[in-house]
């Protein structure tokens, strides 16, 4: 299963995808100089781009939406949560998504596969999500990913992997959907040459290098899930001094899974209710506030400080005991989103030396 690799010319690229992809077809596009997702019909496939910095969206964002209807009631059986559910019964595919991005990946998996009470809804997503991914042979200057072990280039996890070359792509299967998807476009795709898999294997060394060279004053003494544990109120007091409470790190990070539950009245209905599930924040003052009078709600982390540290040990201390995974992927995504400037990296240079 998977591990076939093969040739593909630079002009197929558009055919290729037309003749694997499932579903709707989300792929990442060049808009000035940065990568981002669209959603494209078959005849604008030869905008997807592949060498080119990554996304900004992580593939979280299709697979666990910022908001999304979980329940009507009463239950009429129309419009109800297991009507909802049939809906994500198509298909989707996503062209463009990075390594670092699989490795985030696993740690959805476990928080809503793993569990005892499994998320239907992003179960039935990751079952029909066709991910096509590609090297990351242009990383950001704000990516990190090897001091957390990881690669610019994903080893697991894909159905399709692209390697983009000075002539063409290496195409790479990582599971048997991906083995039936070479196979419907075999006629398109021819055996790699030895210095087509050298140019490959060359790039990827390149991004490798370079990763680690613009992160070498962050690299850690010690192992990260290691390096943060219970520190003074001082050292969070420094870190977190900037930062002005927007959640734009949470809501752009591809681990972070809070969300929040509401109810509210269905505009297509006056006698019906509908639940809404929404991404959440750590970092927000009310995220974790408790039933109360008045001024009077309680919340365990009343200062700003506190839920920074927070943050910061679920992603480093929490999450590596509770899933064995680190809650960081290394994408740099949250020091792009800071308002305030801040670098994640710090972190590795307070605690880590």
């Amino acid at each position: 299963m998977g591990s076939e690799v093969r040739f593909l010319k630079k002009s197929r690229l558009p055919d290729f995808v037309r003749a694997i992809h499932q579903g709707p077809v989300y792929a990442t596009v060049n808009r000035d100089g940065q990568s981002t997702y669209e959603k494209l019909s078959q005849d604008d496939f030869g905008q997807i781009v592949t060498a080119i910095v990554p996304p900004v969206e992580s593939v979280k964002t299709f697979l666990f939406p910022a908001r999304e209807r979980v329940a009507v009631y009463p239950n009429t059986g129309a419009d109800s949560a297991s009507d909802s559910l049939s809906k994500l019964d198509e298909a989707q595919t996503i062209v463009g998504a990075r390594a670092c991005d699989l490795c985030a990946l696993k740690s959805l998996d476990k928080i809503f596969l793993d569990q005892q009470v499994k998320d239907p809804f992003y179960e039935k997503r990751r079952q029909n999500t066709v991910l096509v991914t590609t090297d990351c042979v242009e990383p950001k200057d704000v990516c990190f990913c090897t001091i957390l072990g990881g690669k610019p280039y994903p080893e697991e996890g894909f159905d399709i992997n692209i390697s983009p070359l000075d002539n063409g792509y290496l195409i790479s299967s990582g599971s048997e959907k991906g083995d039936k998807m070479l196979a419907q476009a075999q006629e398109m795709l021819s055996d790699p040459s030895e210095e087509q898999i050298r140019q490959r294997n060359q790039r990827r060394q390149q991004a490798l290098e370079k990763i680690k060279k613009q992160n070498s004053e962050f690299e850690p003494k010690v192992a990260p899930d290691k390096m943060v544990g219970k520190q003074p109120p001082e050292k969070w007091d420094k870190l977190s001094s900037a930062c002005v409470e927007c959640g734009a790190c949470n809501f752009i990070c591809p681990t972070c899974h809070c969300f929040f539950l509401y109810d509210q009245p269905r505009l297509e209905s006056d006698d019906q209710t509908e639940r809404k599930k929404t991404w959440d924040s750590c970092l927000l003052s009310n995220y974790a506030k408790m039933a109360g009078v008045g001024g009077m709600k309680p919340t365990p982390r009343p200062e700003l400080r506190t839920r920074f540290e927070n943050r910061i040990r679920h992603k480093f201390d929490w999450m590596p005991e509770n899933i064995q995974l680190l809650g960081c992927v290394g994408c740099g995504r949250c020091i792009e989103a800071c308002l305030a400037g801040l670098d994640i990296r710090d972190i590795f240079k307070e605690f880590g030396q």
